[in-house]
């Protein structure tokens, strides 16, 4: 790497390396703080006029970050431009109306087989509804039966209802198909096929050549191996039995089968070692890049592959010219570029996995490798030394480097470790460059004369058997998975840590050239001082917090025992509201889930122009009417996941912790908290009918008592408090005489009830 004394020069000859990073955290920024393209576009200008301007005059350093923020401010205006506007000429615009339509269009990509259904990707091209024929655009995601046989390039009438994505409890589907510019599912319409054959010829003859490589497969192996192979060397991961991938999940190998950048920056390294001892550096470099590419067209080329085949031609250009400034510097530039094609790629799982594999032979695979070439020297002959130093660093340190920086990744995603993926991975490694070669020539015999491939796969077998046990193997051993989740801020440390080590000379000798050693190291204390509160704040205490919030109308605000964010309504002002959260959420803490139960305006007002600023997690809404569908079709706007509870529906709080839906009438629901021996009920929907309907079906006793409609009498009679037997009342409006204990928000301001199940603690703050 070049030396200290070259830092300016360094950083100067390449701005991209520290402009392209900038970019990437605008467009994070921007999914934090919603503010329209054009603030943003305006903010850019600003930064590179003031540049422009004291170009002369200022220090090089802080032109550079002041190019660093515009190039922010420009990433963040592009992730508010590709936030989706839907109009009446888009799919999506038509979602969840409840209404019979018929949609048509052409299948744009193999139909994928799931574990109960067939996934189809339709590109929209005509909907009918109402006996109207709209001309539409956008992308449907079509769930069928496995009775069609369908191919890409098929044309199809689809008739169905059109719905939004939902969300689970621990993965947010919406979002991921969003990535994809999916917005619209159609669960098991009834299908006509119109036309065949109507797709781009070189794709049809790539697929259909795909889809019979997949079928002679199972004429060559067994279930199992056949399965294997198809998901390594064609990316079908169809045949994979749900038992087999939970075993390749909790060794740490499944990036053996699956498409991914961790998969292909492996690849990647074993084939260029081994075409460079047979053929030299440069024609093994070649041919390694020539092997990905056609393996990359093989398996389908969609987005992720392309991605992780590109990060992983990186991490050979990396490998083999020495040249870590020019890595680092192009792995940069094309992680931007990806962002400035589809800003939505940061959150992509894959995208960061493949990232950071690349990151970690750039990092890692140099010095490790001559770190063993003398570890090896000292200890062993030369000739010894040479026969060993390929495969080690081939299996064992190309492995260690990539793990190394996808540790904390895998941990913040999955949440769980797996401590034998080292031995799993140095055991299960050498067998698959023959595996992935001789299974290919197996395959490409077949195709030629079906005798000649089962004579090849014969010989295949035992290696694809020997994965799949060895994979079973470490998946069976005691304490084989670990459950770690990890936090955002924990992934971020990490990663500084990994990139001061990495580049710590020359940032040390840039850092020095700003003069400002005294104020940067007072800001650092700073920083770290508001993290350590931040963090403390956060920290999970086992208790579950209930918080009515001082603002004109109905607001709750729910922190769960792990530590998470629930808010209920939102009042009447905007700004009271946005003030509230900013002293009750810990800095940088983002509401996990708001909920509507309610459709008056002291409830709900707030929202639809405090929700562009909030960006919850997920909307939940449990009422009807005008207002919470505008609600809805607002969160759409802002590509935030929706969903709609019905009576049973809840929120897992954690630790046991519920919050449920009673009952739901036309004015929203009643919700019940629970907490191991406690309980509160929040009636915020509650009317005449679904009084009399919880009255005569018995509800179940309540520590806290909400009163319904800021207390009017007629929704809270005595004979329901006397059923609840309250400990105590909570109200939004005037005090009343009801024979328990009670306390008003207009009376006593902000009110909080601590609880850890079994005890309770109150506050009030005027």
């Amino acid at each position: 790497m070049e030396s200290s004394s070259g830092a300016g020069a360094y950083f100067k000859a390449l701005p991209l390396l520290w402009l392209s990073p900038a970019f990437l955290a605008g467009i994070w920024l921007a999914s934090w703080l919603a503010a329209p393209a054009g603030i943003w576009l305006l903010l850019a200008g600003a930064a590179g006029a003031i540049a422009w301007a004291l170009r002369a005059r200022a220090p090089w350093a802080w032109l550079a970050l002041l190019a660093a923020a515009s190039a922010a401010a420009l990433g963040a205006a592009r992730y508010q431009a590709a936030q989706p506007v839907f109009g009446p000429g888009d799919l999506a615009s038509y979602n969840d109306r409840g209404d019979w339509v018929y949609v048509e269009g052409e299948v744009s990509a193999p139909p994928e087989a799931r574990e109960t259904s067939l996934e189809v990707l339709l590109a929209a091209e005509q909907l009918g509804i109402d006996d109207r024929e709209i001309p539409v655009r956008g992308k449907l995601l079509v769930q069928l039966g496995f009775g069609p046989r369908l191919q890409y390039g098929d044309r199809l009438r689809l008739w169905g209802q059109l719905s939004t994505p939902r969300d689970s409890e621990d993965f947010s589907y919406r979002s991921y198909l969003a990535r994809q510019s999916v917005y619209s599912l159609m669960a098991f319409p009834h299908v006509e096929q119109l036309e065949a054959g109507q797709g781009e010829p070189f794709w049809a003859a790539l697929y259909g050549l795909r889809g019979r490589g997949v079928d002679l497969l199972y004429q060559l192996y067994p279930a199992e191996e056949a399965a294997l192979l198809a998901g390594i060397l064609l990316g079908d991961e169809s045949g994979l039995s749900r038992n087999l991938k939970e075993a390749f999940n909790i060794s740490g190998t499944r990036h053996i089968i699956a498409i991914s950048g961790f998969n292909i920056s492996i690849i990647a390294g074993i084939f260029l070692s081994a075409f460079s001892r047979w053929l030299g550096q440069r024609r093994g470099l070649a041919l390694a890049a020539v092997a990905i590419s056609v393996y990359t067209l093989l398996v389908g080329a969609d987005a992720a592959v392309v991605r992780a085949a590109i990060m992983g031609l990186l991490g050979l250009l990396a490998l083999r010219t020495g040249r870590q400034g020019l890595a680092y510097n192009t792995l940069a530039v094309s992680a931007g570029l990806m962002a400035l094609v589809n800003p939505h790629v940061l959150w992509d799982v894959s995208f960061q996995l493949s990232f950071v594999a690349t990151l970690g032979l750039v990092l890692y695979a140099g010095p490790l490798g001559e770190w063993l070439r003398q570890a090896l020297k000292r200890r062993l002959s030369p000739e010894t030394a040479l026969r060993l130093q390929g495969p080690l660093n081939d299996y064992l340190l190309l492995t260690l480097a990539a793990q190394v920086t996808t540790l904390p990744l895998l941990l913040y995603h999955f949440g769980r470790l797996s401590p034998y993926a080292l031995p799993a991975n140095i055991l299960i490694l050498p067998a698959q460059p023959a595996l992935m070669m001789l299974g290919g020539a197996s395959l490409l015999a077949g195709l030629l004369w079906l005798p000649l491939g089962r004579l090849l796969a014969f010989l295949v077998w035992g290696l694809a058997a020997y994965s799949i046990r060895i994979s079973e193997l470490f998946a069976g051993l005691p304490g084989a998975t670990l459950a770690l989740p990890i936090g955002l801020i924990a992934v971020l440390v990490y990663y500084a840590g990994l990139g001061a080590l990495g580049l710590r000379r020359p940032l040390a000798a840039w850092l020095r050239k700003l003069r400002l050693r005294r104020e940067l190291g007072l800001a650092a204390l700073a920083a770290a001082t508001l993290w350590l509160w931040s963090a403390a704040f956060t920290v999970p205490d086992g208790r579950l917090t209930l918080t009515l919030l001082d603002v004109p109308g109905e607001a709750i605000l729910l922190r769960t025992p792990q530590g998470r964010y629930l808010l209920i309504h939102g009042g009447a002002s905007p700004a009271a509201l946005v003030a509230e959260l900013r002293r009750e959420l810990p800095p940088g803490q983002r509401l996990d889930w708001l909920l509507v139960a309610g459709a008056r305006r002291e409830q709900i007002g707030a929202l639809a122009q405090a929700l562009p600023r909030l960006q919850p997690g997920q909307v939940a809404l449990a009422a009807a009417g005008n207002a919470p569908a505008a609600l809805w079709e607002l969160a759409a706007e802002q590509a935030l996941p929706v969903a709609e509870l019905q009576p049973g529906d809840q929120f897992d709080l954690g630790d046991g912790g519920s919050l449920q839906v009673l009952a739901r009438g036309p004015r929203g629901a009643v919700l019940q908290l629970s907490y191991a021996d406690f309980s509160a009920l929040l009636p915020l929907g509650l009317d005449f009918d679904l009084l009399d309907e919880l009255l005569a079906g018995g509800t179940p006793p309540a520590q806290l008592v909400l009163l319904a409609d800021g207390g009017f009498p007629g929704l809270n009679p005595p004979e329901w408090l006397d059923a609840l037997l309250p400990q105590l009342l909570w109200t939004t409006g005037e005090p009343q005489a009801l024979g328990y204990p009670l306390l008003s928000s207009q009376a006593n301001g902000w009110l909080r009830l601590s609880t850890d199940g079994s005890r309770m603690w109150l506050e009030t703050r005027r």
